[in-house]
């Protein structure tokens, strides 16, 4: 899904394994250098990554995000490195009530649900965002719609 913050459209996807939300490292940079409102923090996070290593987080940065209609303040880990762009824990889905459905590729909120947005489909495309052009990530070839 695309995550709109402020200034710039993020990818983002849906992890329910993961207790928090985090933002990759790189991401974190670029935001503060386009010059998006960024808050930072300190943290101390200990996880289990999906290779199974374990990582400790100590950074992380509170975002205005916008899905569909609705925007709020939210606060992600910062996690060094990273796979992707945005990976939205449970910390992001359970306060807003969101609702996955993977037959329709869409989501809404429990308190929204007559409002419903789609899940990008991935796509090669090298004219993208600065940002995705220069990620090192997995998904630095792909953009989505």
């Amino acid at each position: 899904m695309i995550l709109q913050l402020k200034v710039v459209k993020v990818p983002a996807l849906i992890n329910t394994g993961a207790q928090f939300s985090y933002v990759c490292s790189d991401l974190r940079e670029f935001l503060y250098l386009t010059g998006e409102h960024c808050v930072f923090s300190l943290c101390s996070v200990g996880c289990i990554l999906a290779d199974g290593t374990w990582s400790e987080v100590t950074d992380a940065v509170k975002l205005h995000v916008k899905l569909l209609s609705f925007s709020w303040d939210h606060e992600f880990n910062a996690m060094e490195g990273g796979s992707f762009p945005v990976i939205l824990g449970l910390d992001f889905l359970l306060p807003t009530l969101m609702l996955v459905d993977v037959a329709s590729k869409s989501f809404s909120f429990g308190f929204a649900p007559h409002c419903s947005g789609q899940f990008g489909v991935w796509r090669q495309n090298g004219n993208g965002d600065q940002y995705l052009r220069g990620f090192r990530g997995d998904c630095r070839a792909g953009l989505l719609d």
